[in-house]
């Protein structure tokens, strides 16, 4: 654990807490019911094509719409400040 920060730490404890008792389907369900997987669902579960996509990561700093994912929530203004600080310092 020593690679993990103070904080770093925090959050996977926060994490194990919240989701630990929850079963690999349920997991798996909530996890499509985000920005980053519904951009991809039609191809997806399109089984003639590919089954994975390299993710545009702007996805990731989108509000799910499913009120059952509050664990993740954040104000628009924050996730605004940090998809802008995402770019800023990983400009190719």
């Amino acid at each position: 654990m020593r690679v993990f920060s103070v904080s770093d730490r925090e959050v996977l404890s926060k994490v194990m807490e919240h989701f630990s008792g929850m079963s690999t389907a349920a997991l798996s369900s909530m996890s499509h019911e985000f920005p980053e997987w519904l951009a991809y669902k039609d191809e997806i579960n399109d089984k003639s094509k590919h089954s994975a996509y390299p993710i545009d990561v702007d996805y990731f700093f989108e509000e799910s719409k499913n009120p059952q994912n509050s664990f993740f929530a954040d104000d628009a203004e924050a996730l605004s400040l940090a998809k802008e600080l995402y770019h800023e310092r990983n400009r190719g």
